[in-house]
């Protein structure tokens, strides 16, 4: 590269800034540890110098993303050019006269508020053993977050105590637990409604900048309050929190695939937290009638592996990640969950869309014909869906296993759900003497007796009740105005 192309290059990238220099050192590992599996670009991006790309910087973090329509990624892919490719005169540009200090590097002031280190208060060390145990036991299979194996053996170095990032997931999973725990002191003021609230109380979901990229303890917080939240009458507010976790995890790359990176633990974890805030965005932002804060066609990182956490580190006998054969993860519910919600995705962005999308629009149809093509099209992969779903998660109300029973309750609660979301407009909003609604009538009927008879075997055998309830309450409004159509 030649002394202009250098010239070009120093004076974008400019020097170690004073954002860099203030860093702690603790700070500083921390972010080199969190970044080790976002350094690549996925295969579909144009070709890129990944380690150059990963030092272009303006004075400001190096591990943000930048996709392809990024001014930065052009100004890299340009000074990695040959000079012949540009322009066959002199290539003159010497933009480091014009560069001002006080715009370049940001003051030790401007890089983080000064905040006191919060005094957490954990639950006695019995009580919060008990939590972290029933959350694994009956949240965790239905809300894979969390890497239990990691998870304890840092509560057990005391990390809580010294961390405050992952002294707030404590909290947060002590929370979530206790409403499932009768022992009198996870209540507050001595009623079941405040379980746990002393403890998520304590908790800043939101901090006062962003100047730093994000953590993955922080995206794990942002999960986790929205699992407590969701069964408050601060609901409304979780849709907020979940759209804020999908910035900041798009801010780091994880919702772009890394093709040929080898899974860990870390990398796993942060698959896992963008896979639940997508999918809460998803029914969240259907539930309320808002778009979705990203869309399907905007990511392709991996899916979780279906491998149950004991088997995530390599042994003697297997490599990492690699699930016993003959033994079914319980992770599979997982990924067919999340297949659901790309149906749902697809339902809110045709069906519910405030412009056609380019597949419908000018299709020489008419609003009804258009209509009834949607309609078709996504019952199909309705269908499609529950025709490929694994035996071990159909649904069977004699199902002895408990979590199988509950997680297929879930899936189908939500197929039904999707249903419904699917039918409903054309019940409500057009003539209930044209012969083609009949269908949809029907339809929201069978969907709303389903889930009722589910949801009462599933409440007299599991635990799991706060998954159905939101789902069941929506379908009996839209089962009782069926009937009254009727």
């Amino acid at each position: 590269m030649d002394d202009n192309s250098t010239r070009l290059r120093n004076a974008v990238m400019g020097g170690e800034s004073a954002l860099t220099i203030a860093k702690s050192g603790q700070a500083r590992s921390t972010l080199q540890s969190d970044t080790k599996i976002l350094e690549e670009e996925s295969a579909s991006e144009d070709d890129v110098d990944h380690e150059g790309f990963k030092k272009l910087s303006l004075g400001h973090s190096s591990i943000r993303h930048f996709g392809k329509s990024s001014n930065i990624r052009f100004i890299h892919n340009l000074m990695n050019k040959d000079n012949q490719n540009l322009d066959s005169r002199t290539f003159d540009i010497d933009l480091t006269r014009f560069r001002r200090p006080e715009y370049w590097g940001l003051d030790a002031w401007e890089l983080r508020q000064e905040t006191a280190v919060p005094a957490y208060v954990f639950p006695e060390i019995d009580l919060l053993w008990d939590l972290v145990r029933i959350y694994f036991t009956e949240v965790a299979p239905y809300f894979p977050l969390l890497h239990r194996p990691t998870f304890e053996t840092a509560i057990v170095s005391g990390r809580h105590l010294l961390d405050p990032d992952f002294g707030a997931i404590v909290l947060a999973v002590c929370s979530i637990a206790a409403r499932d725990s009768n022992d009198p002191r996870v209540f507050k003021h001595d009623t079941k409604i405040t379980a746990g609230w002393q403890w998520f109380r304590q908790i800043r979901l939101v901090r006062p900048h962003f100047v730093e990229p994000t953590s993955l303890h922080e995206l794990q917080l942002c999960c986790l309050a929205y699992v407590y939240l969701r069964s408050t009458n601060m609901i409304d507010s979780v849709w907020l929190l979940i759209g804020i976790g999908l910035r900041l995890a798009v801010d780091r790359g994880i919702h772009r695939l890394k093709p040929g990176k080898a899974r860990t633990v870390e990398n796993e974890l942060y698959i896992r937290a963008f896979w639940i805030l997508r999918n809460a965005d998803t029914m969240q932002g259907m539930t309320m009638g808002r778009p979705a804060a990203i869309n399907s066609e905007d990511f392709d990182t991996d899916r979780p592996a279906e491998c149950d956490d004991e088997y995530w580190e390599k042994t003697e006998h297997s490599e990492a990640f690699t699930q016993p054969d003959g033994k079914i993860s319980v992770l599979g519910f997982f990924g067919q969950y999340s297949k659901l919600t790309d149906i749902a995705a697809s339902v809110q962005r045709s069906i519910y869309c405030v412009h056609e999308i380019p597949g419908y629009k000018d299709d020489g149809l008419s609003s009804s014909e258009r209509n009834r093509k949607k309609v078709m099209q996504h019952d199909s992969a309705l269908n499609d869906w529950l025709t490929s779903l694994p035996e071990h998660l159909r649904w069977d109300p004699h199902q002895p296993d408990k979590i199988r029973l509950s997680q297929s309750a879930i899936l189908y609660t939500t197929y039904y759900w999707i249903q419904l979301q699917v039918h409903k407009n054309f019940v409500i909003r057009q003539d209930p003497s044209n012969q083609h609604l009949f269908p949809s009538f029907a339809v929201c009927a069978n969907a709303a007796r389903s889930t009722v008879r589910i949801s009462q075997v599933s409440y007299r055998k599991s635990k799991i009740h706060h998954e159905l309830l939101v789902r069941v309450d929506m379908i009996l409004a839209n089962r009782n105005n069926a009937k009254q159509r009727l």
